[in-house]
């Protein structure tokens, strides 16, 4: 009857030929086409956002200040993977509410009016610049649209 290593060793055979199996694979797709390689890529964004959508509304449910700071983060990222998507609305309203919780966060942690009222300049001047971009990258989009 074989023992505990020798069953030991035939589990590290398998593991090993699964393992090189698996490079095998990996080498084989590493061949693949530009186009499977975007495909790979827009189905990581898209695993991307939906971790974040739950993250988000795993966030929205605490009510802490930690939570409220990693809501921020969340939406800030949600609006990146909108961007390289090219899914510009999406974008801009994602990074509009990051900095809407942002503001939430940094109204609450003050205690000046004079503070309160710059971060609302702050963030005005933020939503100004955020409104700019939107318009350059909407009348890019209809460039490249006119093109095709």
């Amino acid at each position: 009857e074989p023992g505990f290593e020798e069953e030991l060793k035939e589990g590290q055979t398998e593991d090993i030929s699964i393992v090189l199996e698996q490079e095998l694979d990996e080498g084989e797709s590493h061949i693949e086409t530009t186009n499977e390689s975007q495909t790979g890529q827009e189905d990581d964004l898209n695993v991307a956002n939906d971790i974040l959508l739950i993250a988000r509304d795993i966030y929205l449910e605490l009510d802490t200040n930690e939570a409220k700071v990693s809501l921020g983060e969340v939406h800030m990222k949600l609006g990146d993977i909108s961007l390289e998507q090219e899914n510009f609305d999406q974008a801009v309203m994602d990074y509009r509410e990051a900095v809407k919780v942002k503001l939430a966060l940094a109204l609450s942690a003050s205690t000046e009016e004079s503070q309160n009222d710059q971060a609302i300049e702050h963030v005005e001047q933020a939503m100004k610049v955020l409104n700019k971009c939107k318009k350059k990258l909407q009348e890019k989009l209809a460039s490249v649209q006119e093109t095709y």
